[in-house]
């Protein structure tokens, strides 16, 4: 029972390195949305880099807990509708 409980800390630990990505993930896009324009291969490459490494985080969580629990958390974490972008 214990490594069950370890596990979740464990996951509960994650999903808050997760927020502190997220937010960086967030202010890059935030730079990007200022410096570039919208027709930008700049803005366009670095949105899909972005993107890229949000949806490998996401994947690294479901691999670390599949359960339908995760996918509640994460249904309302979504980079993309947070900033309204592409």
């Amino acid at each position: 029972m214990s490594g069950k409980k370890n596990s979740l800390q464990d996951f509960n630990e994650a999903l808050e390195y997760y927020e502190i990505i997220k937010e960086g993930l967030i202010g890059l896009s935030e730079i990007i949305q200022i410096n570039f324009e919208k027709e930008s291969i700049f803005y366009d490459t670095g949105f899909d880099n972005i993107y890229a490494i949000h949806d490998s985080l996401i994947c690294l969580l479901n691999v670390f807990n599949p359960s339908e629990d995760l996918k509640e958390k994460l249904s309302n974490v979504e980079l993309k509708e947070h900033n309204n972008v592409k």
